[in-house]
C-alpha cells in the first residue's frame, strides 16, 4: 500500500512539474516588424504570452503579465499579444506626431536632438478595459 501511495505521490509531483514548462517560441515566426519596430512574443506563466518591443536595439515595451487585468499570466493567444503590442505602438507614433508638430514648427537647430533623448523603457503597462474590447480580446 506504501508503494501504491509513493507512486501516486511522485507521479502528481512529476506531472505538475512538466505543466510549469514553457512553451517553445520560435524566434523567427514569434518575432515581427511593424512600423519600424520589433515585436518579440515571449513565454511567460501557465503557457500564456508577454512581448518586448524594441525600436533597433532599444527595448521600449516589455510586458510580461496581462495588461487589463494585470495578472501575473499574460494573454492567451499569440494573436491576441501582437494586437496589444500593435495598439500600442500606434499610441506612441501618434503620441510622437504630437511632439515634434511644436519643435518642427520652431526654428531651432536643436530640434531633432531633443525627439532622441533616451527615455526608460515601459514595463508592465496597465491598459484600460475599454482597449480589450475594442480589440477584440478576451479579459478572463
Amino acid at each position: 500500500m506504501k508503494k501504491f501511495y509513493f507512486s501516486i505521490c511522485l507521479s502528481f509531483i512529476l506531472f505538475n512539474l512538466q505543466a510549469q514548462t514553457k512553451l517553445p517560441i520560435n524566434s523567427t515566426k514569434d518575432k515581427i516588424d511593424y512600423r519600424g519596430y520589433t515585436i518579440k512574443i515571449l513565454p511567460v506563466m501557465g503557457g500564456t504570452y508577454g512581448y518586448n518591443v524594441l525600436k533597433g536595439k532599444e527595448l521600449i515595451i516589455h510586458q510580461f503579465c496581462n495588461p487589463f487585468s494585470m495578472s501575473r499570466l499574460g494573454l492567451r493567444k499569440k494573436q491576441d499579444v501582437l494586437k496589444v503590442a500593435q495598439w500600442q505602438i500606434n499610441q506612441l507614433q501618434s503620441n510622437k506626431a504630437t511632439l515634434q508638430r511644436p519643435l518642427a514648427n520652431r526654428n531651432n537647430r536643436h530640434a531633432s536632438s531633443e525627439l532622441k533623448l533616451r527615455k526608460p523603457a515601459i514595463i508592465n503597462q496597465s491598459l484600460p478595459k475599454e482597449v480589450a474590447h475594442d480589440l477584440q480580446i478576451g479579459t478572463q
